[in-house]
């Protein structure tokens, strides 16, 4: 694989390439660096900018034209918002490599945003809030992350946004918050599929044509502010959701061989059916149907979590045992040939990462907007050869420390759980 991407740079963007002959097909991902976390006195209007770019560009005026010009090439294309990037991608088969670029050109960079669009758009949010919103799994995700970053640090928005703010937004707000967002040095490009490097510059030149340059976005975050240690959410369910929460360095301040060694823990604790909490809790007791383990970073702030779903009347027993499973791993770990297996597990599923085209694509993208540049499989299984389990378990009991973790629940009453 390291042998065959490429990178460049063109107008202050970044782009990676992977061409790959035994396809007829191309993936482009175009990543800006717009998302809520980048707004001010307010957040939702880039995720309303994001909804607009679909209902008319510079040259495709309405979505209905889009979608005939869409079909008529093949591309299946959309979008997404999330705290950190505003996405576009497009998929099509490869004779339709610079309709595709048009295309995404046209959405990112010159849409329409007509008032009667924005009106509709509005509306739309207004229904896709109500969606998100209606579901108990979210409110509790929201009152996490309010737990464990502070309800006004910026980790803690949805990307949906405030709708009394989406719905004050006026064209004039919108299109001055675009000029500064969505320029060339914001964005990284990552294209996969049957594609030659002069192909991918002709693309990339014409994705970026007349687009302002402009300045990449530099974020500088405040400190997080945990709230509660404990947080009882209270839902009108009948299953119980509890977890064990631990607040680590983020991304930024974590070293690639340190994530990676953290993913293998996770993976070791709660990544299959074989891991310790799935057969303590699943296997040999039948306390939980769903248990596990997961890591997830901010630039910041990170999070290390194991979580189960119970009942009720088990939640301290499952509590109980969470806790035991995770105490003894710390201080005992595994046997050598069980971290063994576990490591060459990931190490195969990273290999993986490059099964398909749209998954090549995606990482990349991820790759050069994370780590600013790409991190090849190989260069990961490496990294991840060197970890031994004494280097693992060291790093877990230096950041994972029970005196400060914090415990999460979902449940109609309060089990009232301690560490």
């Amino acid at each position: 694989m390291s042998k065959k991407f490429f990178e460049f740079s063109h107008k202050g963007a970044k782009i990676g390439v992977y061409p790959m002959k035994s396809v007829e097909t191309v993936m482009i991902y175009l990543q800006l660096r717009a998302g809520a976390w980048n707004e001010k006195n307010g957040f939702g209007a880039l995720h309303l900018i994001e909804h607009l770019s679909f209902d008319g560009t510079d040259t495709l005026a309405t979505q209905l034209e889009m979608e005939i010009f869409k079909e008529g090439h093949g591309i299946n294309n959309g979008g997404s918002t999330s705290g950190s990037y505003v996405e576009y991608w497009a998929s099509c088969p490869s004779p339709s490599l610079m309709p595709s670029a048009d295309l995404l050109r046209g959405e990112a960079f010159f849409p329409q945003m007509n008032e009667k669009d924005i009106v509709k758009e509005k509306r739309v949010i207004s229904q896709e809030y109500t969606d998100r919103w209606s579901n108990p799994h979210q409110r509790y995700w929201q009152s996490c992350v309010n737990q464990l970053f502070g309800k006004k640090h910026v980790y803690a928005r949805n990307a949906i946004g405030e709708m009394d703010f989406v719905n004050s937004l006026t064209r004039a707000e919108l299109v001055k918050l675009h000029k500064t967002h969505f320029v060339s040095s914001n964005c990284i490009v990552g294209i996969a599929g049957k594609i030659t490097r002069n192909q991918a510059q002709e693309a990339v030149e014409h994705l970026f044509d007349k687009v302002p340059k402009g300045k990449k976005t530099q974020l500088k975050y405040a400190p997080i502010v945990p709230e509660n240690r404990y947080l009882f959410h209270k839902e009108d369910e009948n299953k119980t959701v509890v977890e064990l929460n631990f607040i680590t360095p983020g991304r930024d301040d974590f070293s690639q061989k340190q994530r990676i060694a953290f993913f293998l823990s996770k993976y070791i604790l709660g990544g299959s059916m074989r891991s310790l909490l799935a057969r303590e809790l699943r296997v040999k007791s039948g306390l939980v149907y769903d248990c596990g383990s997961t890591v997830s970073y901010r630039p910041t702030a990170g999070v290390y979590s194991l979580d189960a779903s119970t009942n009720l009347k088990d939640a301290k027993e499952v509590f109980s045992i969470m806790k035991k499973v995770f105490v003894n791993f710390l201080h005992d770990g595994v046997p050598d040939q069980e971290f063994q297996r576990a490591l060459n597990y990931i190490n195969m599923r990273t290999l993986m990462v490059y099964d398909s085209v749209s998954g090549i694509a995606d990482n990349i993208t991820s790759s050069l907007f994370l780590d600013n540049k790409i991190v090849s499989v190989e260069e990961l299984n490496e990294i991840a050869n060197s970890i031994t389990q004494d280097y693992m378990l060291k790093l877990l009991r230096k950041y994972l420390d029970m005196k400060k973790a914090y415990i999460s629940i979902m449940a109609r009453e309060d089990p009232k759980l301690s560490i």
